[in-house]
């Protein structure tokens, strides 16, 4: 985790920029909603 943390804090801001625009991407793919009821949907099927 140290290591996670060194490297967040040496990012240029560009590539700050970028990876959190391509964590946001990831969040909104599916919307929660949907991924809760797909994780619920699992869980009854068992």
């Amino acid at each position: 985790m140290v290591e996670k943390l060194r490297i967040a804090v040496a990012m240029s801001p560009a590539q700050r920029r970028a990876h959190t625009a391509r964590l946001a991407a990831l969040l909104d793919t599916p919307p929660p909603a949907a991924w809760a009821r797909a994780v619920i949907a699992a869980i009854e099927g068992v």
